[in-house]
């Protein structure tokens, strides 16, 4: 058994803070089925769980537009998987690319939005990850929970690798918005902004 634990205190609307809804849902699942003792259960039921601050909606909204930041195809975020130490480990969550070395090394090198929107809805990540591959989640038809669930995994991934350095070109490809309150703006690398992609 593996057991996550913050190197220091952080405050609980910190994106590292405390664990998502749906961590503390399946530990209070788990200890159900275990038949664990019911004070044990009552106390993970009352566990804090991240709520975005007003400070991370903030940086939410401080993300430079798609059409701001320089593009990577898939293949070129694939080479910076760790596999060569010439090269910084980059991951990408919900299209922005960071410069940052997650904590499972299966999101190194690619796009984790499907596997977090897998993961939100408690389907099988070994038998249905596409290792962050095309056709990717179109933000705007999420249902709120599960795009607020993968939001929240970038703001983790702001919090830790700063400021994206590039955005994932195929994900915005294939998202034809142009704007999405609260998630992004200025994409202009969606097919209704790009006719001729299509």
């Amino acid at each position: 058994m593996t057991v996550y634990t913050p190197r220091s205190q952080l405050p609980d609307d910190h994106p590292e803070g405390c664990c998502s809804v749906r961590y503390r849902d399946v530990l209070v699942k788990g200890a159900r089925e275990m038949d664990l003792d019911p004070a044990w259960i009552e106390k993970l039921e009352h566990l804090a769980t991240y709520t975005p601050s007003a400070e991370t909606l903030a940086a939410r909204a401080t993300l430079p537009p798609p059409s701001a930041l320089p593009a990577m195809t898939i293949a070129e975020l694939a080479e910076h998987d760790g596999s060569n130490p010439e090269k910084a480990v980059y991951s990408s969550s919900c299209g922005y690319v960071f410069e940052h070395r997650a904590v499972f090394k299966v999101m190194w090198g690619r796009d984790v939005t499907f596997r977090n929107i897998l993961q939100m809805r408690g389907i099988n990540l070994e038998a249905n990850d596409d290792n962050g591959r095309s056709p990717f989640p179109k933000l705007s038809q999420l249902e709120p929970p599960a795009l607020e669930y993968a939001l929240q995994y970038r703001d983790r991934f702001l919090a830790k690798g700063g400021m994206p350095i590039a955005v994932l070109r195929e994900f915005w490809e294939e998202q034809a918005e142009h704007d999405l309150a609260g998630v992004f703006n200025g994409n202009t690398l969606g097919v209704a902004a790009s006719p001729s992609s299509v």
